[in-house]
């Protein structure tokens, strides 16, 4: 639910704008201070504050990678959706590092798995609305199945979580968190600063 915007919330926008601004700097058609609304504006916060993680998305899989890897991620998004329909039934981008798509598909197919022990009508599947980056970690949100189903798909998630932690997220490696306090990386990739874009 949307909520109006007011001081406090501006402020953290502004804030997390520069910290995103310093660590990834964005191009000006990826940045969302311009359109931050003023305390009096009563619309809706939740979208204004979200541009600017939109923002950094587009600078992960736009400007980070080249036009063939965007190509081969895209690629390879849509055949992970269309090797798991249950869990996919709409379309669904995922807004993440390519590096991450063995621990995706590990995932998908876990809860697969956990669906037809359980046998699960396709109705109260969990139905996956959203998979992103925030913060260097990984996100996934679902809808659809029982309050008494989803601490199992919840335990898997979070080792899906707990395992991007410790994957380099520039080729997929085992790694560690590197010294921004964010993202993961192998002993190859691991930059000795994170204050700029490193990825």
């Amino acid at each position: 639910m949307p909520y109006p915007a007011n001081d406090a919330v501006i402020q953290e926008f502004r804030a997390g704008s520069q910290m995103w601004a310093t660590r990834y700097p964005v191009s000006p058609r990826s940045s969302a201070q311009e359109s931050l609304p003023g305390p009096a504006d009563g619309s809706g916060g939740r979208r204004s504050r979200g541009i600017i993680y939109v923002g950094v998305d587009i600078y992960m899989e736009r400007e980070m990678l080249s036009k063939d890897e965007q190509e081969t991620w895209e690629k390879r998004k849509k055949e992970i959706r269309t090797r798991h329909p249950r869990l996919f039934p709409k379309p669904l981008g995922f807004a993440c590092p390519p590096a991450w798509a063995e621990v995706l598909e590990d995932t998908f197919r876990q809860m697969e798995e956990a669906a037809e022990r359980m046998d699960l009508p396709t109705d109260a599947w969990p139905q996956i609305t959203d998979v992103k980056e925030k913060y260097g970690g990984l996100r996934i949100y679902y809808q659809g199945c029982s309050l008494s189903d989803e601490a199992v798909f919840d335990q898997i998630i979070e080792a899906a979580e707990e395992r991007i932690e410790r994957t380099c997220v520039q080729c997929g490696a085992p790694g560690r968190v590197g010294p921004g306090g964010m993202w993961s990386y192998c002993g190859e990739h691991m930059p000795e600063t994170e204050d700029k874009r490193v990825l």
